[in-house]
């Protein structure tokens, strides 16, 4: 039997996260479509939320992007922890063609 807690938690979670990516989606850098997130666990089992930022090109960002990129992260997972979800965030870059 699911845990209705957990569950609970995911819910509001999920909410929580997406109000913050729509306060950031504006800030997406040129190449990039959106940003995704999905739950699941760490390497240690502890709950955890993968936040990408998606895109359409496989190739090494520019200098330019990665500034950009690198500032996103930090304001998605800043405001996730500030946020105190029961997830811990991580963030990456996700290639969808």
């Amino acid at each position: 039997m699911p845990d209705r807690r957990a569950r609970s938690s995911i819910e509001e979670d999920g909410r929580i996260i997406e109000e913050i990516i729509g306060r950031h989606a504006d800030k997406l850098p040129d190449g990039f479509k959106r940003i995704d997130f999905e739950f699941g666990e760490d390497s240690t089992g502890d709950p955890a939320v993968r936040v990408f930022l998606v895109t359409a090109d496989d190739r090494a960002p520019t200098k330019e992007q990665a500034v950009a990129i690198d500032e996103l992260a930090d304001a998605l997972r800043s405001e996730i922890i500030a946020a105190r979800t029961d997830h811990w965030p991580y963030v990456g870059i996700r290639v969808e063609k």
